[in-house]
């Protein structure tokens, strides 16, 4: 499971202020589903599941399973319902049997209040940031003057595409796009003389996907056991046109020889120049498992280091009142009205 971090703020005019984020969960987690559940840009999000905010530690001062590890800390599910509904089936067997019921994916969200982060599940198909953004600003009744809005700011490190450039050796590139409405502009908006390589690349892949219903494809460019290597140069040329924000790519993993250590390291360029990390669950996706892993990653292994990472915005933060801002449940638009 990858994690994505983000530091996160209740704005006041645009302005971030000192509110603290837990009363905003609490207030949602406390309504019924229906008021849990609301339309952000066409699509549904849904917050589903939460677990009380018991805090609780080890004698060793190591997260507990079941519990927050500070009083502040919400642990939730927060997720989008599928317009695409897949089979199920059983592998070996040519029954297949249309899923009834809605789809719906899943973000498991650790909130830590009093550090102003976000630490949150990466699933292709799950509520962006932008989706979050505004269904939790759905929430906040806009009062008088002043408009309250919910604004995340993701983390960001060093981009490892510059080592990528300053390599000898690029191993393989594996780039894998959604099928769905696929244009090649709309992963290389600005593809230059390298349009035509493109196109062949992409296109007939997926055009053959697509003829046997896949909804994804990935095309691989691997060095073989051939002394030849590829030519860094092209190669990077063509990555940097590569549109990381574009809706149609899940990933774009490179494997290449690190110039800074000499090892072999693999970077996901959809994810690059921002703070990630991976959690290993073990084919598990129950809430209370996955919660618990979220919580003890990032306090046992990781050592909360993102704690301070708000600290770089102290000079531009408000102090604000508890009491200034009040919450609401959305009635518009319904449900029944975006159906």
């Amino acid at each position: 499971m990858k994690l994505l971090y983000y530091n996160i703020f209740i704005c006041k005019d645009g302005q971030k202020t000192s509110y603290p984020i837990e009363r905003l969960i609490d207030f949602i987690n406390n309504g019924t589903p229906l008021e849990r559940t609301t339309v952000v840009e066409g699509k549904t999000i849904f917050l589903s599941k939460h677990r009380y905010p018991n805090q609780g530690r080890s004698a060793g001062g190591r997260s507990q399973d079941g519990s927050e590890y500070e009083t502040s800390n919400r642990s939730l599910w927060l997720g989008k319902f599928l317009d695409d509904k897949p089979f199920a089936g059983e592998i070996g067997s040519d029954n297949l049997d249309e899923i009834l019921g809605d789809v719906y994916q899943p973000n498991t969200c650790l909130f830590v209040s009093d550090s102003k982060l976000l630490i949150m599940e990466y699933n292709f198909n799950g509520p962006r940031k932008l989706q979050i953004e505004n269904f939790l600003t759905k929430y906040l009744n806009q009062n008088g003057d002043s408009q309250y809005t919910v604004k995340l700011i993701q983390i960001v490190k060093p981009r490892a595409m510059n080592l990528v450039s300053a390599s000898d050796s690029i191993k393989s590139i594996s780039i894998t796009v959604k099928n769905d409405n696929f244009q090649i502009l709309n992963l290389f908006p600005n593809p230059g003389n390298s349009e035509g390589v493109l196109e062949r690349l992409f296109n007939g892949p997926v055009a053959v996907s697509n003829q046997y219903d896949v909804n994804e494809t990935t095309v691989v460019l691997k060095k073989g056991r051939m002394r030849r290597n590829m030519n860094v140069d092209d190669v990077t040329n063509i990555l940097l046109l590569l549109d990381a924000d574009s809706p149609l790519l899940v990933s774009a993993k490179v494997s290449f020889l690190n110039p800074e250590t000499n090892d072999v390291d693999t970077i996901d360029l959809k994810h690059d120049g921002f703070y990630t990390s991976n959690v290993n669950c073990e084919n598990l996706t129950g809430f209370e498992y996955l919660a618990n892993q979220v919580t003890s990653h990032y306090y046992d292994e990781q050592g909360s280091n993102k704690n301070a990472e708000f600290h770089q915005y102290l000079g531009e933060i408000i102090h604000i009142e508890v009491n200034e801002i009040q919450f609401g449940y959305p009635t518009e638009p319904t449900i029944e009205d975006d159906v």
